[in-house]
């Protein structure tokens, strides 16, 4: 009997360990992972408020009429706040293509976390039930 209590408390000691690891395994990578959505949404409200921007500066450069002409050469002159047009989208075209390289580097990234994570996870699971396995056949001698 004292062999079987000792060999049970064994398997319990082992599975609070396994508990353990199971929190710092899932637990710990989801709270990362939530950190970086939230600069990822972060990133994204900006491109979001950039494009209304970009829009609204379009418009208004649509809107905008040549200062002057020059009929010989094929010149047409338009003023500063067509070029500020320009540049605005210039930047803002920029600032989607950050957003995006570092939203598709966030998911491969999570991906990788989330199926090592799962790996690690099966592993501990099998090992301890690999553990239990091994200490119930100590026992079994000492069970009939």
């Amino acid at each position: 009997l004292e062999k079987f209590s000792t060999g049970l408390s064994r398997i319990e000691t082992y599975r609070e360990m396994l508990i353990t690891q199971t929190e710092v395994l899932t637990l710990e990578p989801l709270v990362d992972i939530r950190k970086q959505l939230d600069e990822m949404k972060e990133l994204s409200e900006s491109v979001s408020k950039g494009d209304e921007l970009v829009h609204m500066e379009t418009e208004r450069y649509c809107g905008v009429k040549p200062i002057a002409q020059d009929e010989q050469h094929k010149v047409i002159t338009y003023p500063k706040s067509c070029i500020d047009t320009l540049r605005l989208r210039e930047e803002h075209s920029l600032n989607k293509l950050d957003y995006v390289s570092k939203l598709r580097h966030s998911t491969r990234q999570h991906q990788l976390k989330y199926v090592q994570k799962m790996l690690e996870q099966m592993l501990a699971q099998f090992s301890y039930a690999n553990f239990a396995y091994v200490v119930m056949s100590e026992m079994e001698p000492y069970l009939s």
